[in-house]
């Protein structure tokens, strides 16, 4: 709950300062490649949808990394993130 909530709203933050602080341009050839990069994942019809594997690290960082943290815990969240990232 926590990484959804506080992640939704500095997201929010992040994007609304980067739109009114910008101080470089961007290179039409790169804004065209992340936007295809982008359409890509959207347009998958094979393996993962990124949200059940970005909803699967919510929910782990909520469960191994919450205010209360131990080293086990910590150890094994490294692993899943690993494993998230080869899905991924």
């Amino acid at each position: 709950m926590e990484t959804i909530t506080y992640g939704k709203r500095a997201g929010r933050h992040a994007a609304d300062w980067a739109m009114t602080h910008t101080t470089i341009e961007v290179p039409e050839s790169q804004e065209r490649d992340a936007e295809h990069d982008i359409q890509a994942l959207l347009d998958r019809t094979d393996g993962e949808r990124p949200w059940k594997i970005r909803d699967e690290l919510g929910a782990s960082m909520l469960e191994n990394f919450g205010v209360f943290r131990r080293e086990n815990q910590m150890k094994e969240q490294e692993r899943i993130v690993g494993y998230l990232r080869e899905r991924y």
